[in-house]
């Protein structure tokens, strides 16, 4: 529960520049595969936030590959 409360604070941060964005939704990535559904539901929620925030659209692919990949090994 304390992983929600923490998560839904992020929404809420504003960030300085697009590498603090880039970091935070890396860092929130391995939340997507909680046994919690309200963990998987705040991280989407903090990575929908925070890709907003990310101006390039390299640094976009690159989290969207990153993403596939820890799919991948599950």
């Amino acid at each position: 529960m304390l992983q929600v409360f923490i998560l839904d604070a992020l929404v809420n941060y504003q960030v300085q520049d697009s590498k603090d964005a880039e970091k935070i939704v890396e860092r929130v990535l391995p939340r997507l595969q909680h046994v919690n559904s309200a963990v998987v539901l705040s991280a989407a929620k903090v990575r929908m936030a925070a890709m907003g925030n990310v101006r390039v659209k390299h640094a976009c692919r690159v989290v969207v590959a990153r993403q596939r990949e820890q799919k991948g090994a599950c």
